[in-house]
């Protein structure tokens, strides 16, 4: 819940703000499940960023974003080149398989890939590449700590004690009930037309932002459904009236999805993963920008 929390007001404010190739930076707080996110925005690699990262030859940076919450530090930069997501997918394919960088899942559709990476050296420390094309092509990299594979061994921990449970369902499902997060509300003027949540969701943490004209919601919830089943509700509900999917990625029983409104400039961003903390349940992010 926390690292994808803190993925959230990353996105959220990356969303929002310009790209910029050297200019002044900004900083805000986002509100967060165990405490604020603290994010500075900039045109120029943070200092603390891996400087062993591999950068495509000739790629113009154009935003960079550095989060804080509870002590854990992540970063987003983007950058932009002429060469084709084919090109620039098989250098990062190749340059991210190599030490100190791993690659845990390459995913690739007709808009571009996904890579999902960690390093040999602290396996705690990984994060993701997403690589896209219309016209150009864009290289967006999250990095960070808690976001290596760590979370999959928690999972298969999390699996262990489901014989007990059965055993006595009663004694224990009741605890596992009283250990949710309280519910939230959602942020005032929260779109519902454009990203619904599913009846029955437990909002766990919801928060906006707004900057030069545009506004950012961030919204997580808890849900009974499976990701599959979340993740097909979207794709049901969110073409339309200007909305299309941009993109569908799945790998490991995660789906990541994006929708975009090119009229309005509006975009939406889906992750659905099992919860690694609530054993049963799907946890769902939506990250969505209103447009002009």
């Amino acid at each position: 819940m926390k690292r994808l929390l803190f993925i959230i007001g990353l996105l959220s404010l990356l969303a929002v703000a310009p790209a910029c190739g050297g200019g002044g930076g900004k900083e805000v707080t986002l509100p967060g499940e165990g405490g604020n996110v603290k994010i500075t925005t900039g045109g120029e690699l943070p200092k603390e960023f891996p400087n062993d990262f591999p950068i495509f030859k000739g790629a113009n940076l154009t935003g960079t974003v550095a989060g804080e919450q509870e002590g854990k530090t992540g970063y987003v930069a983007t950058w932009e080149t002429d060469a084709s997501t084919q090109e620039v997918t098989d250098f990062y394919k190749e340059a991210l398989d190599k030490d100190p960088w791993k690659t845990a899942g390459v995913f690739t559709s007709s808009n571009g890939a996904l890579i999902s990476i960690s390093r040999d050296d602290n396996e705690n420390f990984g994060g993701a590449v997403t690589i896209s094309g219309d016209g150009k092509t864009q290289v967006a990299v999250f990095v960070g700590e808690g976001a290596g594979q760590a979370p999959s061994g928690e999972a298969t921990t999390e699996e262990q004690p489901t014989p007990e449970k059965k055993a006595t369902p009663k004694e224990a499902q009741t605890p596992a009930q009283a250990e949710l997060p309280e519910e939230v509300s959602l942020p005032s003027g929260y779109p519902s037309d454009v990203a619904p949540i599913p009846s029955g969701a437990r909002v766990t943490d919801a928060s906006s932002y707004t900057s030069e004209g545009k506004t950012s919601f961030a919204v997580s919830y808890l849900t009974k459904e499976d990701p599959q089943s979340v993740a097909d509700f979207y794709s049901s509900k969110v073409p339309g009236n200007g909305w299309s999917e941009s993109s569908r990625m799945s790998a490991n029983g995660e789906f990541y999805l994006t929708y975009e409104n090119q009229a309005n400039g509006g975009e939406l961003v889906v992750s659905v993963a099992p919860s690694s903390d609530y054993e049963g349940y799907t946890e769902v992010t939506l990250v969505l920008t209103t447009g002009q």
